[in-house]
């Protein structure tokens, strides 16, 4: 993955996409109609950006711009889903330690 690959506008929204899905899911049952409007705004916003005019907007541009989005200042790494005893459970990942 080039760096700089995406504008810096579109990382930022694919990170307050990250966090808003996270929120989401660590809190399912409070705020869910709020939470779910507002992925569905970023979502329309990220596949109607400029960026994609000059660039298809495939599967893999937009595993791209995740990895891109969480690698960046101020991103979020994903949750951590499990599934045992036939039950999912999501939690924050461990912290980030400090790059040397």
């Amino acid at each position: 993955m080039a760096q700089n690959r995406f504008p810096e506008d579109l990382i930022k929204l694919k990170q307050q996409q990250i966090r808003t899905f996270n929120r989401l899911a660590l809190q399912p049952a409070t705020g869910t109609a709020e939470l779910r409007s507002e992925l569905t705004r970023l979502f329309c916003l990220i596949g109607s950006h400029p960026h994609w005019k000059s660039e298809p907007l495939t599967g893999r541009a937009r595993s791209d711009l995740h990895h891109q989005a969480v690698a960046a200042p101020g991103g979020e790494p994903e949750l951590v889903v499990e599934y045992r005893d036939g039950e999912f459970t999501v939690r924050p990942p461990a912290p980030r330690l400090p790059s040397p």
